[in-house]
């Protein structure tokens, strides 16, 4: 679990690098506070409990930052300005590896199954 709040924390600080002057909307959806509560290792359960929640502030954070920058990060991974690409690189391999994570046909998903780790109750 402190792999996936690790991910949430280096999101929200490029997020924030990009557009410190843009004002949140996002913070009263954010679930960082719950996944800190976690263990190390997410079970089905958790990621059930605890995925709807962190996608929707994906969501609404790329959606918020996209609108302040005026631009999407697609547009700006390509730029030639290789700091604002670089940035724009890890924004959205992050955004991509916490949507598999959460993806009940993933591998990890498929892993996790196989691993039986019990089940804590939120």
């Amino acid at each position: 679990m402190k792999s996936i709040v690790l991910i949430l924390l280096m999101l929200t600080s490029c997020l924030a690098h990009y557009t410190e002057d843009c004002l949140s909307v996002c913070d009263d959806v954010n679930p960082l506070d719950e996944w800190e509560n976690e263990g190390y290792a997410p079970n089905l359960y958790m990621l059930k409990t605890l995925c709807p929640k962190t996608l929707e502030f994906l969501d609404c954070r790329m959606q918020e930052m996209q609108d302040c920058l005026e631009e999407s990060f697609g547009d700006l991974a390509v730029s030639t300005n290789l700091s604002i690409a670089s940035f724009s690189r890890v924004i959205l391999a992050t955004d991509h590896l916490i949507r598999q994570i959460c993806n009940e046909n993933s591998s990890f998903h498929k892993a996790l199954d196989l691993m039986k780790l019990p089940v804590r109750r939120i």
